[in-house]
């Protein structure tokens, strides 16, 4: 894996989700760009990785491992299957097919969001 570039380097320029801001408006701008450079490609099942990395502002405490949730959940539905059985929710598909992730945040003044690479 991380050979094949299937998505990327593609950046979502928005302020990313921490406790206690609006995760819908986060994934709603993930999705949102995912699917412009999708294109409507057909749903993959098989192993990828992903590399995130997050321009943060210094005014908030971001929690990586919360931003990486809502990240993929997002990415996640525009690329992945839905899931079968549970809750049928834009949000809830098959992120078992991202093998390996590598994430980072940075923190800068200006243009926050997240770089997103995703690689078979």
């Amino acid at each position: 894996m991380g050979k094949n570039v299937l998505l990327g380097p593609l950046f979502v320029k928005h302020h990313p989700y921490t406790y206690g801001d609006s995760e819908e408006a986060w994934k709603q701008a993930i999705a949102g760009e995912c699917e412009k450079h999708w294109k409507g490609r057909r749903w993959l099942e098989r192993p990828v990785s992903l590399r995130l990395k997050f321009y943060l502002s210094r005014d908030k405490d971001y929690d990586l491992t919360g931003m990486l949730e809502s990240t993929v959940n997002a990415l996640a539905s525009v690329i992945f299957p839905p899931r079968r059985g549970g809750h049928r929710t834009r949000w809830n598909h098959e992120d078992k097919w991202v093998y390996a992730i590598e994430a980072s945040k940075e923190f800068r003044d200006k243009d926050h969001g997240v770089e997103i690479i995703l690689e078979e």
